[in-house]
């Protein structure tokens, strides 16, 4: 905190200017006026005769006057009266001088910087928040990594406002959170508001993507993307008995077996470039944009044909209306497309 923020706290009697206040103050804890000092009675003390002495630069804050037991009692009363308005690190530092000060009469060491001041705060704060962190569940992380029995967790999402925190951190950094991570993330804010009620909105679009209680209405087509990319005829069937059984199967039991398979047969290689990553694949309801890509040759759809192409709900579920009418305008977009989309446009043109 800066000094012109510490200024304006209530610390001591001397915070309160009124003549009246001060003087029912004196009677009710002194019932001695004398002991109640005025502005310039507390200029003429040196730093020593206080509790507290806050500095920064040539400037410097004075509380808590100790030049006899009677202000030394009053300066204690005052400071327990306002514990909760000032800093830790200023409320110790005054009161082990103050009760230093009535039981041997003298002070140690008042004297802090405001640099000193939130450099303690600061790490009272991380102390803090470390040790409130730890009373946590597991079930109060978006991750729990085990590696060599060391445990590590991370993003806390015990609350909605540290749920809702985690998810937009979730959009924000996806492509650097590893993937076999982003699906466990994912699966446990969806669970957590779930379980706490919390505010639908918290969980994104992209949380949503890696974990959803729907099938992606594309998988039919990830699936059939996939196999073009294989010449194992037996790896095709697996992929067509993975496709037969997501609609009433376990979703997440469907993602981590694609994940599998894609690792085993090498074609998480495509990822984001031919097909989606297994667990968007079977989680998003996104519509993804498609990218076009010029090539040079002959037409397999009369660009006529294309280009009276309505965009239908079908289509809508493929591509954003930008980039369908981009393939509409350009048949060598419509050739770099990967087979399902081609077959899919076909399907509308009859």
């Amino acid at each position: 905190m800066l000094l012109s923020e510490l200024k304006n706290l209530k610390f001591d009697l001397s915070d309160y200017p009124e003549s009246k206040a001060r003087q029912a103050m004196s009677q009710k804890l002194a019932c001695d006026s004398s002991v109640i000092l005025s502005a310039d009675d507390l200029n003429l003390l040196d730093d020593s005769d206080f509790a507290l002495v806050v500095k920064e630069g040539r400037d410097k804050l004075r509380k808590y006057p100790l030049c006899n037991t009677k202000t030394a009692a009053i300066s204690k009363i005052f400071l327990q009266a306002h514990k909760s308005d000032l800093p830790e690190t200023l409320y110790k530092l005054a009161e082990r001088n103050i009760n230093y000060f009535l039981t041997k009469g003298k002070s140690l060491n008042n004297t802090i910087t405001t640099q000193e001041l939130f450099a303690q705060e600061k790490s009272a704060g991380v102390k803090a928040a470390i040790n409130s962190r730890e009373k946590l569940a597991d079930s109060d992380y978006a991750i729990i990594i085990n590696n060599n029995d060391i445990k590590t967790r991370l993003y806390p999402i015990n609350d909605e406002h540290n749920c809702k925190l985690a998810s937009e951190y979730f959009s924000k950094n996806l492509n650097t959170i590893p993937l076999h991570l982003r699906h466990e993330y994912a699966k446990a804010i969806v669970i957590k508001c779930a379980a706490a009620g919390y505010d639908a909105s918290i969980i994104t679009d992209d949380i949503r993507s890696y974990c959803n209680n729907k099938l992606n209405p594309n998988f039919d087509l990830e699936i059939t993307m996939r196999k073009d990319k294989l010449a194992s005829a037996k790896a095709q069937k697996a992929l067509d008995i993975l496709c037969e059984l997501a609609p009433s199967e376990n979703l997440i039991k469907i993602a981590n077996l694609l994940h599998k398979f894609d690792k085993e047969f090498a074609l998480d290689k495509y990822y984001n470039k031919s097909f989606s990553d297994a667990y968007r694949a079977v989680f998003n309801n996104k519509c993804e944009k498609t990218a076009s890509v010029s090539i040079v040759g002959e037409y397999s759809i009369d660009p006529n044909t294309l280009a009276a192409m309505p965009y239908t709900d079908q289509l809508k579920q493929l591509f954003s209306e930008q980039d369908f009418n981009a393939i509409k305008s350009d048949p060598a977009a419509y050739e770099a497309l990967p087979a399902p989309y081609k077959q899919a446009i076909q399907q509308q043109a009859g």
